[in-house]
């Protein structure tokens, strides 16, 4: 269960990353598909930005989590004198 939970996080992570990151190159708005109805913040590129920035921030973040906790799971099942 812990295992897919970390990957849809990483998956939906990833979309709005990917997504943002085209978005922020005029090519959605010039094929037209931030005219769809529910893509029209595509066309703006400082909200694109924003969510571009706040989701890199939570896969720095979310990693940083991950690697402290494989850490500490990795040092707990080891004996202290080694």
């Amino acid at each position: 269960m812990k295992n897919k939970l970390t990957l849809l996080i990483y998956g939906i992570i990833l979309f709005f990353i990917t997504l943002s990151g085209f978005a922020q190159m005029p090519i959605l708005e010039r094929y037209h598909i931030s005219n769809i109805p529910g893509f029209g913040w595509l066309a703006d590129f400082y909200v694109t930005h924003l969510v571009h920035y706040a989701f890199a921030s939570v896969l720095i973040a979310w990693g940083g989590y991950r690697m402290m906790t494989g850490l500490m799971l990795k040092n707990k099942s080891s004996p202290p004198w080694r």
